[in-house]
């Protein structure tokens, strides 16, 4: 093989694995047991539309949002289409790697993401809020 064709196939397998990864969804880190967050800890979720970021113990926070007076959302902060953490932008999430957008819900409003945000479940009991596992 002469030097030309031997750095053509090396650059080739070089970036393979990134145009690969760039295709598709990953796999998003999810809690696997449900995660107590006081509310009083979080006076900012006192007020409807406010949105706090909590370290649940996984890679990136969670984003629990205050919807109506014991009514919250609480979503995964993580790029379903390659792991990017995700800001918090107006209403919604953007992803400063390849530009997906989340609307608050975890909905993709824009790609390259295909896959939703996980969305959590929880309950509310004597100002504990208990995101359940998924």
């Amino acid at each position: 093989m002469d030097r030309r064709k031997f750095l053509v196939v090396s650059g080739a397998v070089a970036i393979a694995p990134k145009l690969i990864g760039c295709g598709g969804g990953g796999d998003v880190a999810v809690l696997t047991q449900d995660f107590d967050l006081r509310l009083a800890d979080h006076p900012t979720l006192a007020t409807v539309g406010n949105t706090v970021l909590v370290d649940a113990g996984l890679a990136l926070p969670l984003a629990v949002t205050m919807l109506a007076p014991g009514d919250y959302l609480v979503t995964g902060t993580e790029c379903t289409h390659q792991g990017c953490a995700l800001r918090l932008d107006g209403q919604g999430f953007s992803c400063p790697c390849h530009g997906s957008m989340f609307a608050l819900d975890g909905n993709v409003e824009r790609g390259p993401a295909q896959d939703p945000l996980p969305v959590y479940d929880w309950e509310l009991a004597n100002d504990v809020l208990t995101i359940k596992a998924l």
